[in-house]
């Protein structure tokens, strides 16, 4: 009889290690296809990311609701972050995916596993109305130091392009979103706001604010004897190869078609965005 026991044990135990050896070999992809659900990472990164009565929204957001769903995976759930955090918390595996218009970037991609470049944008600058200081390119803060220019805290496209154009580092700040960027240049704390275009132009959209304005022209940054773009993807953890590959197999499927375009287009994302975009290669970007 206790033979009989301990077998039964035995075989229990065994059930019980292999169930586990199996949950643990479980993929992300694997378990969001599973049970219909994934955890995104967001930022306040109008119009890319951000929450909208409760739920989240954007044009990185949309497409994300959309090639999941082709996966099988309808419920997004969603976690705001600071935009600087988004990295770390992701690999404290607070979220699953990054979906916050975040530019493919070379220090990036030691860090994170990117899909597909969805979207490729320049840089703007914004200032009180009026521009006083005459401000028509990085160049031009960089030899006047009196300037003070801000970026958001974590965005590594930016900062790398103000350091690049030769702006002192007592010359910039960072704030933890693009509002609070604003309100330091409206308090006088700074002289310039700088962030990519398609959210620049957003947020002044969105604040149909006369006190501050877009810098028009704006000469655009350059690396390398070469105008820099940025080039906006999903990001997945080191490890989820299978994941990235779904939704790669599913954004080139999407991107650039009538039902994208008309997607994104109440974003202020159009074909001039996009089509850049899509001959952009992953690797060549996270090489650069």
């Amino acid at each position: 009889m206790k033979a009989k026991s301990k077998t039964i044990e035995f075989a229990l135990a065994a059930a019980t290690f292999l169930a586990a050896s199996n949950s643990m070999a479980e993929t992300t992809l694997e378990r969001a296809r599973a049970t219909g659900s994934i955890t995104i990472g967001i930022s306040t990164e109008v119009p890319f990311s951000f929450i909208e009565a409760g739920q989240p929204a954007g044009a990185d957001v949309v497409v994300f609701k959309h090639v999941a769903s082709k996966l099988g995976i309808h419920e997004v759930r969603a976690v705001l972050s600071e935009f600087s955090s988004l990295i770390p918390g992701l690999q404290a595996d607070r979220f699953d995916v990054i979906v916050a218009g975040m530019y493919v970037k070379p220090n990036r991609c030691t860090q994170v596993l990117f899909t597909t470049p969805m979207h490729a944008q320049g840089d703007a600058v914004v200032t009180l109305s009026g521009n006083s200081k005459g401000i028509t390119s990085y160049k031009s803060i960089a030899a006047d130091p009196t300037i003070k220019i801000g970026y958001i805290a974590g965005g590594t496209g930016v900062g790398a392009n103000l350091t690049a154009s030769g702006i002192s580092p007592g010359q910039i700040s960072t704030y933890q979103d693009n509002l609070a960027g604003v309100a330091a240049l409206k308090a006088g704390r700074i002289n310039a706001y700088a962030s990519t275009s398609v959210i620049v132009q957003t947020l002044l959209n969105k604040l149909n604010d006369p006190t501050v304005e877009r810098v028009r022209p704006f000469e655009q940054p350059l690396v390398d004897g070469k105008t820099v773009v940025g080039f906006g993807a999903f990001a997945v953890r080191k490890g989820d190869e299978d994941l990235r590959d779904a939704l790669n197999v599913e954004l080139k499927k999407y991107l650039g078609t009538p039902e994208h375009l008309n997607a994104v287009g109440p974003f202020n994302l159009s074909s001039d965005e996009i089509v850049p975009a899509l001959a952009a290669e992953t690797d060549r970007l996270c090489s650069e």
